[in-house]
């Protein structure tokens, strides 16, 4: 790194993950440029080694960039920059009511108008799939009809299946794991779930909202920088209870969905593109510039 700067001589050097920002905060002093720290991309800290080593060299970094004010203020940091995620346009597109019926047609076996749920996430612990499960179990034996869709895949994967067979919901949730067109089952879908321990700025709700769908997710890290009770619900993280009461509502309210969905929609077009968030990434480095 020292080689390359003294060679380049960089007028910016702009680390994006915490493993390179920790070689470039220690390099930096043999280059005559500014080094920006962007290595905050969640809203949470966990107190382990890793994140504490990354703590430090924020503070100690003169320009910070996060993807969410939740991930300032997890980091304790009263100042730096917001860049927000920006979505890939293949991913923008709010289908008809003919062509997510046509979907449905072509991509769920023995369609017969359920509600159609999903979520994208890795399957590891902090993506709270328990409370979810939980939820659909209640819904389930109060008459609700649905199919829920589990994009990702993780460690917690054996655990969450059983979990589902347990709870006799294996003809209603199907974990698809790692696959290729997660936009058709976004687009084929009614409203989205997430709930997550802590989030930045959560591509996984930014892809579903270009989607045209409602999003019901945890009240956690930037989630609310993202969406709220205008495109959706919030829940407190591992409420149960709150999570019965969002899903019920929108489940029985298709007319309340399709304007939520729109909403959501809107919001993607006009704050939440990949050119957006170039022009703001722009104004930022020409801020750091000066």
């Amino acid at each position: 790194m020292i080689r390359i700067f003294r060679e380049q001589k960089p007028d910016i050097v702009y680390a994006w993950g915490g493993f390179e920002a920790s070689f470039c905060f220690l390099a930096s002093p043999f280059s005559p440029g500014k080094f920006v720290n962007g290595s905050i991309r969640h809203g949470k800290v966990l107190f382990n080694s890793k994140h504490l080593w990354r703590l430090v060299i924020l503070h100690l970094s003169k320009h910070v960039v996060a993807n969410s004010q939740a991930g300032l203020r997890a980091n304790r940091l009263r100042r730096g920059f917001v860049l927000y995620n920006g979505i890939d346009e293949k991913f923008i597109h709010n289908p008809s009511t003919q062509e997510k019926w046509e979907l449905r047609q072509k991509m769920i076996r023995h369609y017969h108008g359920e509600t159609v749920l999903v979520s994208v996430a890795n399957l590891v612990p902090f993506k709270d799939y328990q409370t979810i499960i939980g939820a659909l179990e209640n819904l389930k034996d109060q008459g609700h009809s649905f199919r829920y869709y589990i994009i990702g895949d993780g460690p917690m994967r054996q655990a969450i299946q059983e979990q589902i067979t347990r709870r006799g919901l294996a003809k209603d949730i199907e974990i698809l794991g790692k696959i290729t067109n997660v936009k058709d089952y976004l687009q084929l879908g009614d409203i989205f779930i997430h709930s997550s321990k802590g989030e930045g700025c959560s591509n996984a709700i930014l892809e579903a909202m270009a989607a045209g769908l409602p999003v019901i997710a945890s009240d956690t890290g930037g989630t609310r920088e993202i969406t709220g009770d205008r495109n959706g619900s919030l829940f407190e993280y591992q409420n149960e209870e709150q999570l019965v009461r969002a899903l019920k509502k929108l489940m029985s309210d298709p007319e309340k969905r399709a304007v939520m969905g729109e909403v959501s929609f809107e919001n993607i077009k006009r704050n939440f593109t990949i050119p957006t968030m170039v022009s703001n990434y722009y104004d930022i480095i020409s801020q750091i510039s000066r």
